[in-house]
């Protein structure tokens, strides 16, 4: 939950973007989305690494978070594509968390069992 409003505030507040809509309904539905959408991206690797074992996905989410931090000084590209258009992130982590439960299933000595 933090990292989400850690990420909205940033984008919404120190950047220079315009309002996500015209009308405050709107604009909560997309902030919400957007919420959302950063609570999957951040939650999600987290849970599959407890619950799975799986690194990958914690690694990426990792590297759009420092891509992130980075934006601080560049100007907020990334940080504005990551928040709005955070589904498109979700398939990468999903390919990646695949094709490391496939590998760590076919080599046996890596297990999927939970840490937690």
């Amino acid at each position: 939950m933090m990292y989400a409003v850690g990420m909205l505030a940033y984008v919404h507040l120190a950047l220079p973007t315009n309002p996500p809509a015209d009308s405050i309904g709107m604009t909560v539905l997309v902030l919400g989305g957007q919420a959302a959408g950063m609570i999957l991206l951040s939650g999600g690797p987290i849970y599959l690494l407890l619950r799975l074992r799986l690194v990958s996905p914690v690694v990426f989410a990792g590297l759009c978070t420092a891509l992130s931090i980075t934006d601080l000084f560049d100007g907020g590209e990334f940080t504005v594509l990551y928040v709005g258009w955070w589904f498109f992130f979700v398939a990468p982590l999903a390919f990646f968390a695949v094709v490391e439960s496939v590998l760590r299933a076919w080599f046996e000595f890596f297990s999927l069992e939970p840490l937690v």
